[in-house]
Formats: C-alpha cells, sequence, structure tokens
C-alpha cells in the first residue's frame, strides 16, 4: 500500500547513517535491533547485518521457504504507527510475529518447530523446581512445548499448533498487515472443518496436532501459502521481559544471554530460516 511504501522510503533514509550493533544510540530503533540471523536468509531491500523494519513485512527467501515476516512490539518502536495502534488497542497481546509463504520442499508436520532456538548457553535460569511447575503452565498457553535449558537452548512449539494458522491457495493467502488473521486449516481435509468461535477452533486444530502420530498423517505442501500467527501475553520484547505464573517479572537478557530470535526449524535443529530482536539490555550485561 502507499502508506507502507511511504513508510519505507522513510525507512531507506534512516538507514543511509552508519549502525554499529555495539553501538544502541546508533539503531534506528532503539533499544531493539531487529535482523535476519542466519547467514543463507536473501532479502532484495536489505542486507543481512542490516536492522530491519518492525510494523513493516519484510520479504526474504531461503533454500527451503520464500516468503515475508512482521514483527510488532506492544511496548516498542514501530515504522506503521497506524496499523500497530490498531493491532494491539484492546488486547492484552505483548509481541506478535507472523510468517508467511511457501515451503520449497514438502515436509512432514510432525518434524517442524516453531520458535526460538539459541546457538549458546543460556544465563541465570530459574531454580528446577520452579522450572517443573513452568513447564506445565507453558504447555498449557503453547500446546506440545519443548522447553530445553542445554548449551543450545530452545523454546519451540509444533508449527502446526501456533496460535493462528491459515492454509491457502497462492493468491488467496490473507493480509498479515491486518488486525484480524484468519483461522483457515481447513484444506487439510475435513477433520479441519471447524465450526464456533475462533478460540474454540484454534484449540481444536491444536488439540489434533499436537499429538504426532496424529500430526506425522500430514505435510506442509510446495503448492498451499502457509500463514503463521505468534502472539504472546507473557513475552515483551519491547522491553526485554518474561512475565509468568510462579516465575514472576524476569528479564529476558538474564535468561537468555544471546538475542531473542523466532523461526521455523526441523526436528533435527535445523534452521528454515531465523530472525532475531537484540535489545540495548544485552549490551548493558556485557559491560
Amino acid at each position: 500500500c502507499c502508506c507502507c511504501c511511504c513508510c519505507y522510503c522513510c525507512y531507506c533514509l534512516i538507514m543511509s547513517s552508519t549502525v554499529d550493533l555495539e553501538d544502541a544510540s546508533t539503531w534506528p530503533h532503539n533499544p531493539v535491533f531487529f535482523q535476519a540471523m542466519d547467514d543463507f536468509i536473501e532479502m532484495e531491500k536489505y542486507k543481512n547485518d542490516e536492522p530491519l523494519p518492525i510494523g513493516i513485512p519484510v520479504e526474504f527467501e531461503t533454500p527451503t521457504f520464500k516468503g515475508r515476516i512482521l514483527l510488532r512490539l506492544m511496548n516498542g518502536p514501530t515504522d506503521e504507527p497506524n496499523s500497530h495502534e490498531v493491532y494491539f488497542n484492546e488486547r492484552r497481546r505483548r509481541t506478535q510475529v507472523v510468517m508467511q509463504g511457501q515451503f520449497k520442499e514438502r515436509f512432514n508436520m510432525a518434524d517442524m518447530f516453531g520458535g526460538f532456538s539459541g546457538e549458546s548457553p543460556p544465563g541465570n535460569l530459574p531454580p528446577k523446581g520452579v522450572m517443573r511447575m513452568v513447564k506445565p503452565i507453558m504447555n498449557y498457553l503453547a500446546p506440545g512445548i519443548i522447553l530445553d535449558t542445554s548449551d543450545k537452548p530452545k523454546v519451540l512449539q509444533p508449527l502446526s499448533c501456533m496460535n493462528q494458522v491459515s492454509i491457502d491457495l497462492p493468491g488467496e493467502e490473507p493480509d498479515i498487515t491486518k488486525r484480524d488473521i484468519p483461522e483457515n486449516p481447513s484444506l487439510l481435509g475435513k477433520e479441519f472443518e471447524f465450526t464456533g468461535p475462533l478460540v474454540t477452533r484454534m484449540k481444536k486444530r491444536q488439540k489434533l496436532l499436537r499429538q504426532q502420530n496424529v500430526a506425522k498423517k500430514y505435510y506442509f505442501e510446495t503448492d498451499k501459502v502457509y500463514t503463521f500467527q505468534v502472539y504472546n501475553e507473557h513475552t515483551c520484547i519491547g522491553t526485554y521481559t518474561l512475565n509468568y505464573p510462579v516465575v514472576g517479572k524476569v528479564q529476558v537478557a538474564k535468561i537468555l544471554k544471546q538475542p531473542w530470535n523466532m523461526g521455523i526449524i526441523k526436528k533435527d535443529g535445523t534452521p528454515l530460516f531465523r530472525f532475531q530482536v537484540h535489545h540495548q539490555l544485552l549490551l548493558e550485561q556485557q559491560k
């Protein structure tokens, strides 16, 4: 749209100045820095080491996926204030990520996950007793979640169990800049032609596909466009804080000690793509 084109032109003017990842004062979206994480991600408009726009879809391509990603931060900067306000108005959501596109290979749904996949050991985790209490809470909030606190930590959920999923024919996919993303898994078959309120339909899909023996019957096909919306009331990337029951409010920087990221990951740990958000608090922690 014209508005997005105007925002993009303004963004390019901002990017004409030097940006230093080690100096948050140079970041166009200070206190955050949004960028591609994996070297194999290709973008026509941006380089991999450049900060990406927030609130505007970013087109990209990898050897296994072609599409776009949109990031919105409730308590953070945006390049599209109008749609930002419309999206978060009267909602408790703090972070939104929408990933949309086509797979270049056929993948079994039981083997595909979405979420955070780290490259270095985590920081100060809550005591093991607290973690045992947190896991069932997180599994309720994110069905099928994998919580791995090893030297390469992961917080992953089956890709088919994201908050909202829409499967469409090319050209019929939803506009990811709109306030509402449809729940539409019906192309998987009659068993996914759910009725009722949105939340009910979402939970029915998640209840089915969180079961490995069910998920392995379905595939992410190359001739469909998939839209995955992820939103969270407890993770605020704009302020880099988590606020979960039992744990309370904690800094993401202290727990992860690395940038937060979101992407699509294979069961064996291989990423199809990842995008990450640096925060000024990470730099302060390193001093």
